[in-house]
């Protein structure tokens, strides 16, 4: 009788993909600057078996036929027919979905050299997390964190038994997924945390990954700086 595959084999890498400036962003102004570069992360995870790839993205958003042709070009070049693509929903970046006319029209003129690049860059990183895989260990938890509002909740035209509490319709936690090679070090963590990234929104007009672009970093900082830190969006 066969043994059965338990050994699990992790790699991550990451890749800048900021755009150049002048670019619209995501509440239609072009950008006049960077606060902080914005990276496609990829954690590939393997039970020998079968791969199976997680990437996260700093930017709004990305339409189906473009997640679809990365998948094509992922399994092509490594065979993982298996990616997971998840965008942060930074609205300091370009709008990448196609239902903004201005900003489409820009992602199809002057901003096509940056699109198609952006799609192998993609492909790129998949394909060096896949080089890194090695014997790694998994370990999943959840804390309390709180920094979301519902925005639902119409407090000006609720009466005050209607109206709902800001704790009301939220999540109040963050999960978190860690990847440990077999020196107990992190090769990837990810997390998972319900809030819309807006913090900067009008704000300013300098391209950036908001809030889970200084998270990533934080947690870069305390782990060091090998350590591939990704956010999953929930809404």
């Amino acid at each position: 009788m066969n043994e059965p595959h338990t050994k699990l084999l992790a790699g991550a890498a990451e890749i800048i993909i900021t755009p150049a400036l002048d670019g619209p962003l995501n509440v239609v102004r072009p950008s006049t600057g960077v606060h902080d570069d914005l990276f496609a992360r990829a954690l590939v995870i393997s039970d020998t078996l079968k791969k199976t790839a997680i990437v996260s993205l700093d930017l709004a958003g990305v339409g189906f036929a473009f997640t679809d042709e990365l998948r094509e070009q992922i399994k092509q070049r490594t065979g993982i027919d298996t990616a997971l693509v998840n965008c942060t929903h930074t609205h300091s970046a370009p709008f990448t979905m196609p239902y903004s006319v201005t900003n489409w029209n820009w992602l199809m003129k002057e901003g096509r050299p940056w699109y198609d690049a952006l799609l192998a860059n993609i492909t790129e990183v998949v394909c060096w997390a896949n080089a890194e895989l090695s014997e790694a260990t998994i370990r999943i938890g959840r804390e309390p964190v709180q920094i979301g509002l519902n925005r639902r909740a119409d407090l000006q035209k609720q009466s005050d038994d209607e109206k709902l509490s800001l704790d009301d319709g939220v999540i109040p936690w963050v999960d978190v997924l860690r990847i440990d090679g077999m020196d107990g070090n992190p090769i990837a963590i990810l997390f998972s945390h319900a809030a819309h990234p807006v913090t900067v929104h009008h704000a300013s007009n300098l391209i950036g990954a908001d809030y889970p672009g200084y998270a990533v970093e934080t947690v870069k900082r305390h782990f060091g700086g090998k350590t591939i830190t990704g956010l999953r969006r929930r809404y």
